[in-house]
């Protein structure tokens, strides 16, 4: 199943530079671009797997803070983070009132953008002012990789020793969306064959020591 992430913003540069950063944080994703609200509700009118919205709060017609409420009821599950030049404490916190994960500040570097999205996805919910602050201090190599749903149930087959066809047999599903799964892996972890993956993801914290 392809799985989807949303980025809201009227600015076509900051658009077009989060959607290369988000493309390289985040595996096995469409990073689908709107302008507007209404283009973002439109664009994903018939999705069902939208895992990520990034909302900018300076949109025009339907405001980022009434935007915030209405894609985290279309999207109750979805990771939602708000993304804006204002940095007033006051609109942050409305924002993670209305249904926001966290809030980063456009002053933000794509490594501080890229900590942030991963340990949002990781199922976080971030203080804005505070969490900034610390990923100043991580590098990309300290992040814990994400992985898909899908991804996670394959590097536990991966881990039991199954080949692709087993696992293909146990997910009944075809086998050449099994080597899908297992490229994004590697892709995640930055391995080249199963044994690496499955190191790094012990080291990781996301499989148990043998």
């Amino acid at each position: 199943m392809t799985h989807y992430t949303l980025i809201v913003e009227d600015h076509p540069l900051y658009r077009e530079g989060l959607g290369d950063t988000l493309s390289l944080v985040l595996t096995d994703t469409v990073v689908l671009k709107a302008c507007s609200a209404e283009e973002g509700l439109l664009m994903t009118d018939h999705l069902h797997d939208v895992r990520l919205i990034c909302i900018d709060l300076g949109l025009p017609k339907i405001q980022g803070i009434d935007a915030v409420s209405i894609f985290r009821t279309k999207f109750p599950r979805a990771v939602l983070i708000v993304i804006s030049g204002n940095e007033q404490t006051e609109l942050q916190q409305l924002a993670i009132e209305r249904g926001a994960n966290t809030f980063i500040p456009k002053s933000a570097s794509p490594n501080e953008i890229a900590v942030l999205v991963h340990r949002a996805m990781a199922g976080e919910w971030l203080t804005p002012n505070f969490d900034l602050a610390v990923s100043r201090t991580v590098s990309p190599g300290q992040l814990k990789p994400f992985l898909t749903i899908r991804q996670s149930e394959v590097l536990e087959l991966l881990a039991m020793g199954m080949s692709n066809k087993q696992i293909a047999r146990q997910l009944e599903v075809a086998e050449v969306t099994v080597k899908l799964h297992v490229t994004g892996i590697f892709r995640a972890f930055g391995a080249n064959c199963r044994s690496q993956a499955l190191l790094v993801a012990r080291k990781s914290g996301l499989l148990p020591d043998s």
